[in-house]
């Protein structure tokens, strides 16, 4: 809250009419596409401000990778991949195997 506040005071043209504290869609481009945050509103704000555009481009890259994927953000984050792997491929073995069994008998009846 103390660094938008702090955006909103040093550049008052970005700040949301009447809410100082609060951060307007130009306050965000704004941080979002600044470099430099430390040479306008300091070292600390600008740390602050820093994580707040890395905790938002994480969820919004989280959030098109599983819109893109068709799958629930809270999948990503959940369980082991190494854990889901070792279910699967001896399933997918068990697949391969049946369809084996039915194609070779298949050919067997005719």
């Amino acid at each position: 809250r103390r660094a938008i506040l702090a955006v909103n005071m040093a550049l008052p043209h970005l700040s949301p009419p009447g809410a100082p504290e609060e951060l307007s869609l130009l306050g965000m481009q704004w941080m979002m596409r600044t470099s430099e945050l430390d040479v306008i509103v300091g070292a600390e704000t600008a740390s602050t401000l820093g994580d707040l555009r890395d905790r938002l481009v994480t969820q919004v890259a989280k959030k098109t990778i599983a819109q893109k994927n068709m799958v629930r953000t809270q999948d990503l984050d959940s369980g082991n991949p190494h854990q889901q792997r070792a279910i699967l491929e001896p399933l997918s073995a068990l697949v391969i195997f049946v369809n084996a069994v039915c194609i070779g008998m298949s050919l067997d009846v005719s």
